[in-house]
């Protein structure tokens, strides 16, 4: 009986991990991700507030709150090549600079990187998904799929015992 729920929580995080890299090649390829970051870097030296002002800006952060809400994400966020929050489905995320985070780092090197760590902005756990964004070989930025480490809702129970809640944020 253990087993065979160890072997369904195994297919559920697989499912699941399967899930995330989907949504990760969705995002990068989308035309309001491509195009927002084409569209800063083409106004690079114009009012900040413009940008922020824009349908595509709006209709970003819309598809990332709608990715969250319908998926039980954390959240999702974009990153311009600099690190800079650019768009996101948490506003507290916005203009923060994350490129001391390795999963920014290793996704611009590496194409992806899934990276645990405590939110340096939320303060709470999370796994991070993190995807390279570009253009052909230009590289424009980093789609991030934050979510939560209870996400994937283990049936046989935890694997390690007496875990303290306040360390995992729960």
């Amino acid at each position: 009986l253990y087993l065979s729920r160890l072997e369904k929580d195994a297919l559920r995080i697989q499912f699941q991990m399967d899930m995330l890299k989907k949504y990760g090649q969705f995002l990068v390829q989308h035309h309001f991700v491509v195009g927002f970051l084409e569209l800063l870097q083409r106004t690079q030296n114009t009012n900040k507030n413009n940008i922020e002002d824009s349908i595509l800006f709006r209709q970003l952060n819309s598809l990332f709150t709608k990715l969250v809400l319908d998926n039980d994400f954390s959240a999702v966020y974009l990153l311009d090549i600099y690190g800079n929050c650019i768009a996101s489905s948490n506003k507290s995320f916005l203009g923060k600079n994350y490129s001391f985070r390795p999963y920014f780092k290793q996704a611009l090197q590496k194409g992806s990187f899934i990276y645990p760590a405590l939110g340096v902005t939320s303060k709470k756990m999370g796994i991070y998904y993190a995807y390279l964004v570009k253009r052909g070989s230009k590289k424009l930025g980093v789609c991030v799929i934050k979510i939560r480490p209870m996400y994937f809702k283990l049936t046989s129970g935890p694997l390690v015992k007496n875990v303290d809640p306040e360390i995992l944020n729960l």
